[in-house]
């Protein structure tokens, strides 16, 4: 498929890396240097354009911030085939927003994570009540070979967005304090990070495998009065359990607050 990314940062680049392996991509981005960049490493190609970015294109993937969604879409419109389907990525803007915005195009939200790049992301995408199975089919062929695909109401995009697309930085905040913690210790730096990386491959194993509740894990590690014991209740008296809720809450709240 003809498909044109627009906005080459973080997320844009992970899917555009990904989708280019069985499509013909085409870049654009306001700093042209990121998207011929992005474009030299991938084989895709880089318009000097917005107008020439999205000319035939059958699939348009918005990944820029959700305050130039406006301006570019009145940009875009004179431009856009009725047949294009414009995919968004943006977080806390709604299909009604985005239908408003592309009165003639049909309009599709994702929410995909970083994870994406390594085939172990998580993709939700916003199921219209009136999507066809050769619509679903194609959305499958598109981000399916991404990782866990979720097709989910509107009204649960939003805390998707905190528990899946945002929680990756709160995991990687917890690896850094705890590979910090094992420096403290004495471990030179990247054995310490090679150490709590295996941790947490090798817990998620566990969960995966018995399939037990964290919690039961978590007691049988936890040997009465122990060393486990001793540094839970630590995590219990600096409240980590409640910020980590706390976090994922305030993540939802503000997603649903963009515009």
């Amino acid at each position: 498929m003809r498909i044109t990314t627009i906005g080459c940062g973080t997320m844009g680049g992970a899917l555009s890396r990904r989708l280019s392996s069985k499509n013909l991509l085409t870049l654009f981005d306001r700093d042209p240097l990121k998207a011929s960049s992005l474009a030299t490493e991938i084989g895709a190609g880089a318009a000097p354009s917005l107008t020439k970015a999205i000319e035939g294109a059958e699939i348009v993937l918005l990944a820029i911030k959700p305050k130039d969604l406006e301006a570019l879409a009145k940009e875009m419109l004179p431009h856009l085939a009725k047949e294009t389907l414009v995919i968004s990525i943006l977080a806390g803007i709604s299909v009604n927003t985005l239908e408003r915005f592309f009165p003639k195009q049909p309009v599709l939200r994702i929410m995909p994570n970083l994870a994406v790049t390594c085939e172990k992301g998580i993709i939700g995408v916003v199921e219209p009540s009136d999507m066809s199975e050769r619509f679903h089919e194609k959305i499958k062929e598109l981000f399916g070979c991404m990782g866990l695909l979720i097709f989910l109401p509107e009204n649960k995009i939003d805390a998707l967005t905190a528990i899946a697309a945002s929680a990756p930085a709160f995991v990687f905040h917890c690896v850094e304090a705890m590979t910090e913690g094992g420096i403290f210790l004495g471990f030179p730096a990247e054995l310490s990070l090679e150490i709590i990386l295996q941790v947490f491959e090798g817990a998620i194993a566990l969960l995966r495998e018995t399939k037990e509740h964290p919690a039961a894990l978590k007691w049988k590690v936890a040997s009465p009065g122990g060393t486990t014991i001793e540094g839970l209740k630590v995590l219990e008296e600096q409240k980590v359990h409640y910020a980590l809720i706390q976090a994922l809450q305030a993540t939802y709240l503000k997603a649903t607050s963009i515009l």
